[in-house]
């Protein structure tokens, strides 16, 4: 009987088996891997590939972590999660659900401008809450905000949210590319 351990990847936030892991040589991981992930090719700060660029923006609360309010890599920006915070102070704010989408789709529009994007090149967005009575005033927020772009959405109700916010979300967002219109015909 053979052995084969599966593994559990996390890509954009979705969880997914890999494949068996089979032994490899060294010599074969390195080739698999790629120049990338080579000790002799340069990257960049933290060890990042250099194909990885952190965005931020002072527009939006600097984040009390180790990690980048948003990064591009293979031609998409992938954002961290977002809560209604003040800038400025980074205190988290509260008001109406209306209200704190809002904030929350304004800190997004601060990161996506960051990056030469706007709210019509969102293609996913991720949204947590606290409470599930809130969906159908987040859901008529993004209409107004969305207008007639629609990205794809998962939300999901949670215990508890940083900063005792009502709500959370990151954003997948396509990167503008030389080679394709700026918005697709259909």
């Amino acid at each position: 009987m053979r052995n084969a351990m599966i593994g559990l990847v996390v890509v954009a936030g979705v969880l997914a088996v890999a494949p068996p892991l089979q032994a490899q040589s060294s010599a074969q991981v390195s080739e698999a891997r790629g120049p990338q992930d080579r000790a002799d090719v340069p990257t960049t700060g933290g060890g990042a590939s250099p194909a990885i660029r952190p965005v931020a923006t002072d527009k939006v609360a600097k984040l009390d972590a180790p990690y980048a309010q948003a990064v591009v890599a293979g031609g998409f920006l992938f954002t961290s999660g977002l809560i209604p915070s003040d800038p400025k102070t980074g205190e988290a704010l509260r008001g109406t659900i209306e209200q704190d989408t809002g904030r929350v789709l304004d800190s997004l529009e601060s990161v996506l401008r960051a990056a030469g994007l706007t709210l019509a090149d969102v293609v996913k967005v991720t949204v947590w809450v606290t409470k599930p009575q809130v969906f159908p005033s987040v859901n008529a927020v993004f209409a107004r905000r969305f207008g007639t772009h629609s990205p794809v959405c998962a939300m999901a109700m949670v215990d508890g949210l940083p900063g005792g916010a009502f709500l959370q979300l990151e954003a997948v967002a396509k990167m503008k590319d030389a080679s394709e219109p700026a918005t697709a015909k259909r």
